[in-house]
């Protein structure tokens, strides 16, 4: 199975506890920390992609397209760290040159969102942001975290304010205070302590460090 981690979520597969290696394949991550000797190991694939080509990447999946077509990458190392999945091609038409990004399977996607219904429409406050759209739209199953669960009556009020409705979405899970530490814009700010603290612990040379931040600030607290 080829399961497509978010960067937000990167902070290590070997530390859930899970052991579960063999059911993960890929990962979307901006830093290694702790986990980087299941990285080395090659047990987790290391695929590096610029945002723009991870959206073509996404957005051929979706489309069912062989490949999405981009400029974004040219003239960079990034397309020779995976030829098969990001091609240097050129356009017989023009002669211009360009990446084809082929698809990216997602298995599963887990978006967090403002607010739900209780038949699985969900809303984003204000509007729609990043990659949460790209994503759901290419996975086989969408999952959508809320900070609320909220009557009906509150969507049918307002079609034009729902984000996904109910046939985009598998499964909805009330989890207030879900994009902690991240920001949930208007009703929380992120944790700029937390991401200090966790860019010292990521870039540090010594690993206890990040095994120090891991347990003191994500498996300890309550």
């Amino acid at each position: 199975n080829s399961v497509t981690i978010d960067g937000s979520y990167e902070a290590g597969i070997e530390m859930d506890g899970s052991g579960n290696l063999d059911v993960i394949d890929s990962v979307i991550s901006h830093s290694y920390g702790e986990g980087i000797d299941v990285y080395q190991s090659g047990d987790v694939a290391i695929e590096e992609y610029s945002e723009h080509t991870l959206v073509c990447a996404l957005q051929a999946e979706t489309y069912r397209l062989p490949f999405m077509p981009t400029r974004a990458g040219i003239g960079t190392d990034m397309p020779a760290l995976h030829p098969e999945t990001t091609r240097l091609e050129t356009d017989p038409a023009s002669g211009r040159s360009y990446l084809a990004c082929t698809p990216l399977h997602v298995d599963v996607a887990v978006v967090h969102a403002h607010a739900a219904d209780s038949r699985g429409n969900v809303r984003v406050d204000p509007k729609l942001l990043w990659l949460d759209n790209e994503i759901i739209n290419a996975a086989s199953t969408r999952i959508a975290t809320v900070e609320r669960v909220v009557d009906h009556d509150e969507f049918t009020a307002a079609p034009h304010r729902t984000t996904y409705p109910h046939f985009m979405i598998d499964a909805v899970a009330e989890v207030p205070w879900g994009a902690y530490p991240s920001s949930m814009f208007p009703t929380y700010t992120h944790d700029k302590d937390f991401f200090e603290a966790y860019s010292r612990a990521a870039m540090s040379r010594d690993p206890d460090d990040f095994s120090s931040f891991w347990s003191e600030r994500v498996v300890e607290p309550e």
